[in-house]
């Protein structure tokens, strides 16, 4: 597989890009580098869902925070909800059994 260089602060290029990505290059998408699963946003973010019931992941993308969630075994009920149906696509194939809550249309 190609590796894929990302710089998500500046590179507005980059962020216009991701709609034409393969899934692969999706799938790799923020579970690795600068903004990966070990930044200390996402590790704060699932510390702090800790003795909660939900959550509702919006810009869930291909899921990385479900797959967090998952990895701590936290007992929550999650909905995630993105407009980038690529990026859904691969959290659907990812988790089958979590597809039901994982949405592109969803009215608040």
């Amino acid at each position: 597989m190609r590796r894929m260089s990302y710089d998500c602060g500046t590179n507005m290029k980059l962020k216009e890009s991701w709609r034409h990505w393969t899934a692969d290059q999706a799938r790799s998408f923020l579970r690795t580098g600068p903004e990966g699963k070990h930044h200390l946003s996402r590790q704060t973010v699932v510390r702090l869902l800790r003795g909660m019931s939900s959550v509702l992941d919006v810009g869930c993308g291909t899921g990385v925070m479900f797959e967090l969630i998952r990895d701590r075994r936290l007992q929550l009920d999650y909905l995630g909800i993105d407009v980038t149906e690529k990026f859904l696509e691969v959290a659907r194939n990812t988790y089958p059994k979590r597809s039901t809550s994982l949405s592109a249309n969803v009215a608040l």
